[in-house]
């Protein structure tokens, strides 16, 4: 009686404690998802949990190996009551004594026998209960395994984001001297925007004087622009004029062709006058250094003999009548010297004027060289013309074939028929050796004595410089 009741009491005890570790284990797993606890408080909780499960653990297998050992004892007396209650039964026919106590003893076995088996019950329904329980603790095993492989990875999240802190830490630190920096340099650019903003005031009303010149620009430069057109057309029809012109202008490079011989000529013919004027140029200046010479020699005598005569008439002025014929000598020694060197200025002034026109020569030819310069230009720009604005090669074939035509017209002594065989050699390129051939360059004309034949009056250099102005103011 007394095990049965440590047994029941042992069962309620280990029911109670069953029922309060699951409803702990309930509390536990509630709390944190009530009351928010943090990582490390949970993990210490389960960790805790862990111990006491595994505590209960080996205190509910001990209790299992006692309640075995009991099932087994009570077994044992099972077996023992019914084989007493068989040799009671055996006993009950010999003597009725016997046979009350074996009923007592009978009666007492099958309570005990009841009360084995409500304990047996008891037990049963209290192993699956702890079946059920240690099943529940497996899972809780497992579920504790899983949480502490999340534990060490949190762990481990946990110092990564301890040295993530840190780093924050320092970060933040150097941040905020930054931002001190940064706020600093926001007040400078605060006070430069609002620099700025003056400036870029003043730079839209700039941008509105600009946009209005732009547009008084815009206004002038279309009207130069129709002005442009206007002067386009102009010189389209210039263009068209001045096409018409060519022809003319070729005649007339052939007539300054033909005076630019000439004046070749002339020029020759003046250099060596301006040679011959130089020499007596030379001449005349050794002339004018010897009568100088004389003329210093003379004013010297002079000079000394009027000091001697000074001294005389001091010292004879008793000889007037002597001094005085002497001094009407003198004088007119004298007026003879003075008409000498009125010749001798007469002489210098005239080689003054020569020098003066032998330089204006000078002057002249080179005008004259420059002339022919500009001429021979003029001449090459027109065949350029002429070459640029021939389309094709009938063009050519049609100005050399009126040229032709025009050179075999035009009789033999007139002046056009060298200007024409001067512009077809011109068109053609001819070189040396063919303008030699067709007679347009032949050597100078000499005489027997080898000297250049004088040029007449009629063709003299004033009168082909007259004529070659007046030809020019023409065109």
């Amino acid at each position: 009686m007394n095990t049965a009741v440590n047994i029941n009491s042992g069962q309620k005890t280990d029911e109670e404690q069953v029922n309060k570790d699951s409803e702990g284990e309930i509390e536990d797993s509630s709390n944190p998802a009530e009351n928010n606890i943090t990582a490390e408080t949970g993990l210490k909780v389960v960790t805790d949990t862990i111990i006491h499960d595994n505590a209960l653990m080996k205190e509910k297998d001990e209790e299992i190996l006692h309640l075995r050992d009991e099932l087994e004892q009570l077994k044992v007396r099972l077996d023992a009551a019914t084989k007493n209650k068989n040799n009671a039964d055996d006993e009950s026919n010999t003597t009725p004594d016997n046979k009350d106590s074996n009923l007592e003893e009978l009666s007492k076995l099958r309570e005990e026998r009841d009360h084995f088996e409500s304990q047996y019950t008891t037990l049963l329904s209290r192993l699956s209960s702890m079946k059920d329980v240690f099943n529940k603790m497996k899972q809780s095993q497992h579920e504790l395994e899983t949480v502490q492989e999340q534990l060490s990875e949190y762990e481990q999240q946990n110092l990564r984001l301890k040295k993530r802190v840190d780093a924050l830490t320092y970060e933040n630190a150097s941040l905020e001297k930054t931002v001190v920096s940064l706020n600093t340099e926001f007040d400078d650019l605060n006070k430069d925007i609002r620099q700025k903003e003056k400036q870029s005031i003043k730079f839209e009303f700039e941008k509105e004087q600009f946009d209005k010149n732009v547009h008084k620009m815009k206004i002038e430069h279309e009207k130069q622009i129709e002005q442009y057109e206007r002067k386009q057309n102009e010189l389209k029809k210039e263009n068209s004029q001045l096409n018409s012109k060519i022809e003319e202008l070729e005649v007339l490079l052939n007539e300054k062709s033909q005076d630019l011989t000439t004046l070749k000529e002339e020029k020759l013919y003046v250099e060596s006058n301006f040679n011959a004027l130089e020499n007596e140029k030379v001449t005349l200046i050794e002339t004018i250094k010897n009568l100088e010479e004389e003329i210093d020699t003379i004013e010297d005598k002079n000079k000394n003999e009027l000091n001697q005569k000074t001294m005389e008439v001091n010292a004879l002025r008793s000889q007037l009548d002597i001094s005085t014929e002497s001094n009407q000598e003198s004088k007119l020694q004298i007026e003879s010297l003075n008409d000498k060197i009125s010749k001798l200025n007469d002489e210098i002034s005239q080689t003054s004027r020569i020098l003066e026109e032998s330089q204006d020569r000078a002057a002249q030819i080179q005008k004259l060289r420059h002339e022919s310069i500009i001429l021979n230009e003029h001449l090459t720009k027109a065949l350029t013309m002429l070459k640029q604005n021939s389309e094709s090669d009938n063009v050519d074939k049609e100005l050399i074939s009126n040229l032709l035509i025009s050179f075999v017209s035009i009789p033999r002594g007139d002046n056009r028929k060298f200007e024409v065989l001067q512009l077809i050699s011109n068109f053609l390129n001819w070189d040396d050796d063919k303008r030699q051939q067709a007679g347009l360059i032949h050597g100078p004309s000499k005489d027997s004595s080898g000297k250049r034949k004088p040029v007449s009056k009629t063709e003299s250099f004033v009168s082909m410089w007259t004529d070659f102005l007046e030809r020019e103011s023409e065109k």
